[in-house]
């Protein structure tokens, strides 16, 4: 086994005035059929625009199975939130939210 030796990424830099956007209407997901007893997880990085309607979906990890991924980011396009506030301000940001598909 060969270590890699990568410089870590530098940290997030965190707003502590900032407060997050809160989940106002949940993903309206269509149903997809994964194969029986499968649990598959989708995360997705999405940006909360300042009316707290979701303008960017991007593939974050978890399964990468494409019907998958397109079932997630249709429904994270649906979601509202209350958006999130920088002092008195509504502000834009980028937050991940996880989609699992359970099988049953």
């Amino acid at each position: 086994v060969m270590a890699l030796d990568w410089p870590a990424p530098p940290p997030a830099v965190v707003d502590p005035g900032l407060k997050p956007p809160i989940l106002r209407t949940p993903a309206a997901l269509r149903l997809v059929s994964p194969a029986r007893g499968n649990v598959s997880r989708v995360e997705l990085d999405v940006r909360v625009d300042e009316s707290g309607g979701v303008s960017e979906a991007l593939w974050a990890g978890g399964a990468d199975d494409s019907v998958l991924v397109a079932t997630a980011t249709e429904g994270a396009l649906g979601m509202r939130f209350y958006p999130a506030q920088g002092g008195e301000q509504a502000v834009a940001v980028w937050c991940r939210q996880r989609f699992d598909f359970v099988s049953r």
